[in-house]
């Protein structure tokens, strides 16, 4: 793109220029991270080529490049945008003044629907199988997923305990036997 003005009009023309340099690069860092997450959903991430994810993201394998390393760093940014999202839904049951039973009854329901869901499934089968070759992925699933949801839990039970809600307790042991009784069977 090219700004074909003179004077104040040119300075206005580059001005928009560079700004919309940041938001383009991170709509082509979303489209390659949702690519990559749909292909190494559907065929694994073994059998996903860095070619395949550019050409459904619609981006070069430069523009690839010039956002992840390399595929495992593309595996790391699926992993954060899938935790990110389940945080965000989870959030907004944490933050709620309701009823204890009925906050964590809703919050485990959703739990186990998410951990349920074919996307986590497959994912944490990636995650499962990359872990001999690539254990920060692993811990940083178990760090974006678990231990981030044991620690809002827990801090909901804080917030209960000190509205005296609930008996006092470790809020973070408890957070870890609620989050043990939810294992899906």
């Amino acid at each position: 793109m090219r700004c074909i003005f003179a004077g104040k009009a040119y300075a206005e023309c580059r001005r928009l220029m560079v700004e919309a340099i940041p938001s383009r690069r991170t709509e082509h860092r979303r489209r390659i991270v949702e690519a990559a997450s749909e292909i190494f959903l559907e065929h694994g991430f073994e059998q996903t080529s860095t070619a395949e994810i550019a050409k459904r993201a619609r981006v070069s394998k430069r523009e690839l490049y010039a956002h992840f390393t390399d595929k495992g760093s593309l595996l790391a940014a699926v992993i954060v945008q899938l935790q990110e999202d389940v945080h965000l839904q989870m959030n907004v049951g944490w933050s709620s003044s309701e009823d204890v039973r009925e906050v964590l009854t809703q919050a485990g329901i959703a739990i186990l629907e998410f951990v349920r869901s074919k996307k986590f499934v497959r994912l944490f089968r990636i995650v499962a199988a990359q872990s001999f070759r690539d254990p920060v992925s692993a811990e940083r699933f178990y760090v974006l997923g678990p231990r981030i949801g044991r620690q809002n839990t827990a801090a909901f039970l804080e917030r209960a305990m000190g509205t005296g809600r609930l008996r006092e307790a470790d809020a973070l042991r408890a957070s870890s036997i609620f989050s043990t009784v939810l294992k899906p069977q």
